[in-house]
């Protein structure tokens, strides 16, 4: 979902309209939201579900300050200062974000959430609303297929085509940076070339087999765990893969 989020935003960033990226700060879409439009030059405004004086949740303050200083874009909040992060906040937030966007776009979503209610309030603003579809057992994508299914959002089939559909105009398919290529730019100088053979292998497993555990990279790539950990801890510390809980790895693929 943030890899579909970041390739959206990208996309948009690369047209003649320029738009403002609306989101709320929020832990995954959110967040990847702000920082991409930061990162590629577009403002972006972030509809907080507390006072002014307080963002939640706390570790995201760095993209908080940044929002604050980056031209065109604001940290927005109907609540007063001193206001906790209530949970029914969240919910009424909602309808802010909904009211600033031309348009509404869901990338991943239970049946029941915060994204959801957006959705439903931004069709009843009558804005457009589109969503990225999912398998149909995946519960972050039923909200996604529900609203394809009620005919509350249109299908996104790429990022390009969604520009041009919002009538920002064409933009040409967006490039992204090979693995031999993003791991020779990143560790060339640093490492010897057997060590970077080594983690060209281990990201490109990872990059066919999304998801794939510590023990699946061992029996594909043929290393002993201790090396599968040492690599993967080198290429998550370089922003290169991302860990979750479970240790679970997946390549963060790389936008020109």
């Amino acid at each position: 979902g943030e890899e579909w989020c970041s390739k959206i935003v990208y996309a948009m960033s690369r047209s003649s309209a320029k738009p403002l990226i609306v989101s709320g700060l929020a832990i995954g879409i959110d967040v990847t939201a702000h920082d991409t439009a930061l990162r590629s030059g577009l403002p972006t405004v972030a509809v907080m579900p507390t006072g002014i004086d307080t963002v939640y949740p706390f570790r995201h303050g760095w993209i908080a300050d940044k929002i604050s200083t980056a031209p065109g874009s604001a940290l927005v909040t109907d609540y007063p200062t001193g206001t906790a992060p209530v949970a029914l906040n969240f919910l009424r937030r909602n309808r802010i974000i909904a009211g600033l966007s031309d348009a509404v776009i869901v990338v991943e979503s239970k049946i029941k959430g915060g994204a959801m209610m957006t959705a439903r309030l931004a069709n009843s603003y009558d804005r457009p609303v589109y969503t990225l579809p999912g398998r149909v057992d995946d519960n972050r994508s039923q909200g996604c297929n529900v609203l394809l299914r009620d005919r509350i959002a249109d299908t996104i089939t790429s990022p390009e085509d969604l520009v041009e559909r919002l009538g920002m105009g064409h933009v040409g398919k967006i490039r992204e940076q090979d693995v031999e290529e993003t791991i020779s730019s990143t560790y060339t100088g640093r490492e010897d070339s057997r060590t970077i053979a080594i983690l060209s292998r281990i990201a490109k497993t990872i990059r066919k087999n999304r998801g794939i555990s510590m023990e699946g990279l061992c029996a594909q790539t043929g290393l002993d765990y201790g090396d599968i950990t040492l690599y993967t801890g080198m290429l998550e510390n370089d922003g290169i893969i991302s860990m979750d809980l479970l240790r679970r790895c997946t390549y963060n693929t790389k936008i020109l």
